[in-house]
């Protein structure tokens, strides 16, 4: 006759009934956690994301919020198919220039990476008070520590603060240099500037990339005694989308309409005088504000200084008829925008551009360090983008006013046009692979296996750069 026990009876309810809630406790927390882990390697959170800081107040500077969602990822914009790290790494981007924020921010979509945006809000030229009062010492070492890279964009000053307080022993540092890395630098303290961005550039041990967005940046560092090891970063040419939208039925009747956009000091009566005279219709838009411009459905003639590309061919695709490459930086995000879009740019042949700046009493202005480039060997053909052999084939050339004519109305334009058109197709898909591969190196994420491609510019070195 077995004994009654309260304990043993209730050994054999309760026990069963705690393992089975134990191990159902257990597989649905399995569960969870592999849809969680999936989740974020295979659809990183929006890039349009606000990172408190640890809650740091700073006057100076202010996260950016978003001005569009359009950067979430797409079907038709994938992430990229090789393996990424397991979490999305987290890049800070630090800049003042829309364009460079918003291609940085198309870059990351791509590459699978978070990113936020510090737009610095102090002087050109100078650090936030803060920092001069040592009050924001803790906000940079804050900063350095919560993101895995920091680019510094557009104007290279601005990192000063990170690379001075060591950032780079916490993240990697990327100075990318996509205006002249001494804008609003003061003359008197040059040399010691210059001494600083060198030393940070070259010292392999140091945690810190300079990436140069054309070959004239790169350039304009060697003269002045800069001379990093060249990582070429081409912007990928990412177009915002227009707010409000343009209707292509109000583009399709103007797409054969030119015109002159060049500012009156730099050449704009004599653009205007000479299309008369070989008999091209053409509207003066005017300066970079000018609301017709805005309102775009026109092509473009610029003069050696016209930056509006972007007005433009964000309203139409067509062809952009440039004079002169832009000035000061014989490159810009600009040129890169306008390819993506579809623009074809009828530009002059090396011999013409360099007889309408050398002419006596040329009203075109030369670009910076012009003389430098063209007493180096390959001159223009390396420096400047626009003469690059990669080029060739992206731009239709004539060879004075009337070869500009009779290929603006020749009965064999449209077809070249198209022709031109499926060359720079081509081309911009293949410098986004190398730019998408140039950002894997500068950020590091991915390790010696994404050595990006050679930049195929001359070593910075003191035998071709005297100085």
């Amino acid at each position: 006759m077995s004994s009654f026990s309260p304990r043993r009876l209730s050994k054999r309810l309760v026990g069963p009934r705690s393992s089975l809630l134990l191990i159902a406790a257990t597989l649905f927390i399995i569960a969870y956690s592999s849809f969680s882990s999936d989740t974020k390697t295979r659809q990183p959170r929006s890039l349009d994301r606000q990172q408190p800081l640890g809650g740091a107040q700073n006057p100076d500077w202010s996260i950016e919020p978003p001005e569009t969602d359009q950067l979430k990822p797409h079907s038709f914009w994938p992430i990229s198919k090789e393996k990424i790290p397991t979490a999305p790494r987290k890049v800070l981007y630090f800049s003042r220039h829309k364009g460079t924020i918003e291609d940085f921010r198309a870059v990351a979509v791509k590459l699978g990476v978070l990113v936020d945006v510090l737009a610095p809000t102090h002087d050109y030229g100078g650090p936030p008070e803060c920092l001069l009062t040592k009050d924001c010492s803790y906000l940079i070492k804050h900063i350095c520590k919560t993101y895995d890279a920091i680019v510094i964009a557009d104007t290279v000053p601005d990192g000063r603060p990170f690379w001075q307080e060591r950032c780079s022993r916490h993240a990697r540092i990327v100075i990318q240099v996509t205006n002249r890395f001494d804008f609003s630098v003061p003359s008197s303290t040059f040399k010691t500037y210059y001494g600083e961005v060198h030393s940070v550039g070259t010292n392999s041990s140091s945690n810190v990339r300079i990436a140069v967005s054309s070959p004239f940046q790169y350039l304009f560092m060697c003269l002045r005694t800069v001379r990093p090891a060249p990582l070429w970063v081409r912007p990928i040419g990412f177009v915002p989308p227009m707010n409000p939208p343009i209707h292509w039925s109000y583009l399709r009747g103007h797409e054969n309409r030119i015109a002159v956009v060049a500012h009156k000091d730099d050449g704009q009566a004599t653009i205007v005088n000479e299309l008369k005279s070989v008999g091209v219709e053409f509207k003066l838009a005017g300066g970079e504000n000018r609301p017709e411009v805005s309102r775009g459905g026109w092509q473009a003639v610029e003069g050696p200084q016209g930056r509006l590309y972007r007005f433009i061919h964000l309203r139409f695709q067509s062809a952009c008829i440039t004079l002169v490459p832009s000035r000061p930086q014989l490159s810009s995000i600009d040129l890169y925008q306008s390819l993506k879009s579809g623009v074809v740019h009828l530009i002059p042949t090396l011999s013409f551009y360099t007889k309408l700046l050398e002419a006596p009493s040329s009203p075109f202005k030369k670009p910076d360090s012009y003389s430098d480039i063209v007493n180096l060997d390959g001159g223009l053909t390396i420096w400047s983008e626009y003469y690059r052999p990669e080029f060739d084939d992206l731009f239709v050339r004539f060879g004075s006013w009337e070869e500009l004519a009779h290929l603006v109305r020749g009965p064999e334009g449209e077809a070249m046009l198209r022709d031109v058109r499926h060359n720079v197709k081509l081309a911009m898909e293949a410098f986004e692979d190398e730019t998408l591969r140039a950002w894997k190196e500068a950020l590091g994420f991915w390790g010696a296996a994404s050595k990006a491609p050679d930049a195929g510019l001359p070593t910075c070195s003191r035998s071709v750069f005297k100085r």
